[in-house]
């Protein structure tokens, strides 16, 4: 098992990303992410998508975000697990999106896409909170 959101679990969730077809071949966005209120305080880590690949992602800051996603680290736990919608939060207004969302829209086709749920299924198996 691999605690959430630690150095360990991106590794392993980029690993799982590349063993999956890309979905979405045009899409290139680098996506800061702030998870708030988690055990160990707020942690930030990052995204950096390449046509449709997961080419960087670990904890820390990324130069020049696309796209930040600040979010509360029990929805964050809650997505992984499949306990809620990602749209479900977002539309509850409890996620902070700043900076381009037409970036971040253009993933959701490949974020709702059959591919995503299942890495989210291998993830959350290997995953410990």
């Amino acid at each position: 098992m691999i605690k959430f959101l630690s150095e360990e679990w991106l590794a392993e969730r980029s690993r799982l990303a590349w063993t999956a077809p890309p979905t979405l071949s045009d899409s290139t966005v680098r996506i800061q992410h702030v998870v708030t209120g988690g055990p160990d305080g707020t942690i930030h880590y990052y995204d950096d998508v390449v046509e449709g690949r997961l080419v960087t992602t670990g904890l820390g800051k990324i130069d020049d975000p696309s796209v930040t996603i600040t979010n509360d680290w029990s929805d964050e736990l809650a997505v992984l697990r499949g306990q809620v919608d990602p749209a479900d939060i977002l539309l509850a207004g409890r996620v902070v999106v700043e900076g381009d969302q037409q970036k971040l829209l253009g993933m959701v086709p490949a974020l709702i896409s059959p591919t995503a749920a299942q890495l989210v299924v291998d993830l959350a198996a290997i995953t410990e909170v």
